[in-house]
């Protein structure tokens, strides 16, 4: 599963919106669609998304979306750091469960991360278009 989802939206599927959009709003347009493709798991007994609240799936899926789209950009064309980054994600989230007294303190840190990364998607636009 790993392997088709990275194949369709970072090697598919970024590119496309990247054309015409900075690589924070292709990010954004990518999280949402992304987003929107797992929600059904929010109807599946035992899936993560069953588990968490949604407004904390946003949070990661936000956060994920912007390490993805740096891994990937900096990787270009090869997947596989996001083939890593997704497969060990899914396998902890899948060994550990999160209480609902930490849900709080995992939204911070995927907030933090995803600002984290935004930034540098930021400056990597940036040099990218100075090199331009």
């Amino acid at each position: 599963m790993v392997l088709g989802e990275e194949l369709g939206w970072r090697a598919f599927a970024l590119p496309r919106p990247e054309q015409i959009l900075s690589p924070r709003l292709a990010t954004l347009v990518l999280a949402l669609a992304w987003g929107v493709w797992h929600a059904p798991m929010f109807f599946v007994a035992g899936s993560l998304q069953a588990r968490d609240p949604v407004w904390l799936f946003a949070l990661a899926i936000l956060a994920w979306a912007c390490i993805h789209t740096a891994l990937y950009n900096h990787s270009r064309p090869s997947v596989v750091p996001n083939l890593v980054f997704h497969g060990c994600a899914n396998l902890v989230l899948n060994l550990v469960v999160v209480s609902t007294h930490a849900q709080g303190e995992l939204a911070a840190a995927y907030t933090l991360v995803g600002v984290a990364v935004w930034v540098i998607l930021g400056r990597t636009q940036a040099v990218h278009a100075a090199s331009a």
